[in-house]
């Protein structure tokens, strides 16, 4: 039961209705902010990567067509990264006591699984370069 007026023994202040002293309006505020942030580095990122992959084609220079594809890997993490802090931002309810918080951790988790699987994925090639140069076909480094 809240005091009407703050006493010692109570530091729920009375228009605190969610007794949580603010914390669910300061993680709404920092949701808000970072899905602000993804959003604008979002743009940066396909810009630069349009920008790339429209020079590298007429340039025809492989180094800016690879780091083209890499700025496309960007863009990937950061739609993930925007997409999961818009979802943040939803309420809490009586089966989700915290919110959807949680889900900032389950993107990333995504995220660094998604990186894992490139990396492993370049592995492979880089191995089977290194072991069989002579016998690769262009169609086997396009699959890989």
């Amino acid at each position: 039961m809240l005091c009407r007026p703050p006493c010692s023994h109570c530091r729920v202040l009375p228009q605190d209705l969610d007794g949580d002293l603010g914390a669910g309006w300061r993680l709404r505020v920092a949701s808000e902010k970072s899905a602000r942030k993804f959003f604008f580095m979002l743009i940066l990122s396909f810009s630069y990567f349009c920008a790339e992959m429209t020079f590298g084609v007429m340039s025809g220079s492989l180094a800016v067509l690879a780091d083209a594809f890499h700025m496309l890997t960007d863009v990937a993490a950061l739609v993930c990264g925007y997409w999961v802090a818009q979802l943040s931002m939803k309420e809490k309810s009586s089966t989700k006591s915290f919110g959807w918080k949680r889900a900032e951790i389950v993107g990333a988790l995504c995220n660094g699984f998604v990186f894992f699987v490139i990396r492993s994925a370049l592995l492979l090639l880089l191995l089977l370069f290194l072991t069989y140069t002579k016998n690769i076909s262009l169609c086997m480094y396009i699959c890989i």
